[in-house]
């Protein structure tokens, strides 16, 4: 809003003239609205009104892992009308528990199920040209070939183990996928054989893949709640001070979780958007000074410790995600979340079931539901509804 770039992010890429629309980022139509309601420029505003509007901003950013000049103003809360009620909740063991459950789940189907683990997938194939092979030799017997199944391979990227199968279905991240059909075939080590059709590579291409990383420090007690400056209950603070305000929400994860007082000192800050694209390539202890630098203006009052340990989550630089969750940007739709979800044939020509149709390739993931994107239950109920198909 105040025209400052940062020159460590690139600038937003402007979408091909096949998206060209009347839609503007979540940033320009604030900035007009703004300036119509005033009359006047931003430079009216206190520091206290920027303050808080810089964190209202932060807090919009966010849920969806893109600054505001990334997201788009017509489509950025498309799913806001499917969202559930209720508050948001915390997993004490994690996320990983998810996986175990959907792992016992499919254990259960006994020999009809194996786990492959360790198997970095390189090539992905899903229109192999498979036949029975003649048992009279070269000579022409005047029998057909017949067709079998395991028209679909997926081998690893250094091609020393296969799978084959007669369907596949694709849960990797939208950055991954992003990078398979990069120009620069060094950034993923997955290729789709056939190649991935236009419709389906425009959709990857102009759908953001945001960004969302978590700092954890341990303190030696819980320093917030001396004082009574948090009430009880109260697990999270925010950070409107102008100083680090990427830095904009702390939780106190203890609290959260329902732990009893001193089980649990630690504090966790939320970084999104190009600014967690930033962290990830300073050092930790830079990260940390800021978030420390931050604490301390906040409680000025009291003698702020230093952390006993920190972890710093770095999902940008993770070969296997490239990042956390979908966000659509000028120039895309939730149309795109249909085209993400379509099945191709094994040509790779059609994404459209029909009748004389044999769709190979499947897709899941949050990217691929335009009901419930950006989250955990929206990529679950989208690979329950493909298992059931």
């Amino acid at each position: 809003l105040d025209g400052q770039v940062d020159d460590r992010i690139p600038p937003m890429s402007t979408p091909p003239p096949h998206r060209q629309s009347q839609d503007v980022s979540v940033d320009i139509a604030i900035g007009r609205a703004i300036s119509h309601h005033m009359l006047v420029d931003f430079a009216v505003l206190s520091e206290e009104e920027r303050r808080m509007l810089t964190w209202n901003l932060k807090n919009v950013e966010y849920a969806l892992g893109a600054n505001v000049q990334d997201l788009s103003m017509m489509y950025w809360d498309i799913d806001d009308r499917h969202a559930f009620e209720g508050d948001h909740v915390l997993l004490r063991q994690g996320y990983s528990t998810v996986v175990e459950h959907l792992h016992r789940l499919l254990d259960q189907r006994g020999d009809r199920f194996r786990c492959e683990l360790e198997f970095k997938v390189g090539r992905v194939e899903y229109n192999r040209k498979s036949s029975t092979a003649s048992y009279f030799g070269t000579e022409d017997t005047g029998r057909k070939f017949i067709e079998l199944s395991d028209t679909c391979c997926v081998s690893s990227e250094d091609g020393t183990r296969r799978v084959k199968c007669d369907f596949l279905v694709s849960t990797v991240p939208l950055g991954v996928l992003k990078a398979s059909i990069s120009d620069d075939s060094r950034k993923s080590g997955i290729s789709f054989e056939p190649e991935l059709p236009f419709v389906k590579r425009d959709a990857i291409e102009s759908v953001g893949f945001g960004l969302l990383n978590k700092v954890y420090l341990q303190f030696p007690f819980p320093f917030w709640r001396r004082n009574n400056i948090l009430a009880p209950g109260q697990t999270q603070f925010g950070n409107a001070s102008g100083v680090h305000p990427h830095h904009y929400m702390f939780l106190d994860v203890g609290e959260a979780l329902g732990l009893q007082c001193g089980e649990s000192s630690v504090l966790m800050s939320l970084i999104s958007g190009r600014e967690a694209a930033s962290c990830e390539v300073m050092t930790n202890d830079a990260v940390v000074g800021e978030i420390m630098e931050t604490l301390r203006t906040l409680f000025s009052q009291i003698d702020v410790p230093d952390p006993l340990a920190v972890k710093i989550t770095n999902w940008g630089s993770d070969n296997f995600s490239r990042g956390s969750y979908t966000y659509l940007a000028p120039g895309s739709t939730d149309q795109d979340f249909e085209t993400l979800q379509s099945p191709l044939n094994g040509n790779g020509d059609s994404v459209l079931l029909e009748k004389s149709e044999t769709m190979r390739l499947f897709f899941a993931g949050e990217h691929t539901t335009a009901l419930h994107p950006s989250m955990a239950h929206g990529a679950m109920r989208k690979f329950v509804y493909i298992r059931a198909r």
